[in-house]
Order: C-alpha cells, then structure tokens, then sequence
C-alpha cells in the first residue's frame, strides 16, 4: 500500500481553498474561545443578516467595524502607532476601547 497526502476537512479529501479558509476561521474562533474573556461570540448567521439588512452599505460597513474591532478608538491607533496614547479623552479613567465606549 503506498503512501498519500489526504486532506481530512473536505469530502473528497483534497485541499481546497475553501475547506482550508474554514479550518483557518475555526482555529481562529476556537483560540478566541480560550483565550480572551470578553470576546464577543457571533452567531453563526449573523453576517448574513448583517449584509442582508436594507439600510445604507455605509451602516453595514459600520456594524462589521464594531464587530471586528477595526473602529478608530484610541486602543486600535495606539496599536497602529497613530496616537499616543490609548486613553479615554472623555473620561481619563482607563483605555479607550471598543466596550469602553459602549458603556460611556
């Protein structure tokens, strides 16, 4: 019997860039899981509702910036070397974030 290279997330077991994407979003959610406490979890229907929706593509364009963090808060321009610094210029108390500033 000899040897082959067999992919085991799809049917027909060859790879294809589509198994390999859905293998790399579930290693990714699943790191998520384990590692960080306030992660937001998304249903699995959720960005087919969210593109679905009959509003302006700028407001869905804004609902997928919250939901992956990619706003302009002071946190993710600190991490981007745009700013400074990551704290909140409204309150002082602590680092401007994306659940920070839903709670302010």
């Amino acid at each position: 019997m000899e040897d082959s290279l067999v992919w085991h997330h799809s049917p027909r077991g060859i790879y294809e860039v589509r198994s390999g994407y859905r293998v790399a979003v579930e290693a990714k959610q699943s790191a998520a899981l384990s590692g960080a406490s306030s992660s937001l979890l998304l249903p699995k229907d959720f960005w087919k509702v969210i593109w679905s929706i009959p509003v302006p593509p700028k407001i869905r364009n804004f609902w997928w910036r919250v939901c992956c963090n990619k706003l302009a808060s002071k946190e993710n321009l600190f991490r981007r070397r745009c700013s400074d610094s990551q704290q909140c210029p409204i309150c002082n108390a602590s680092r401007e974030s994306i659940e920070h500033l839903r709670s302010v």
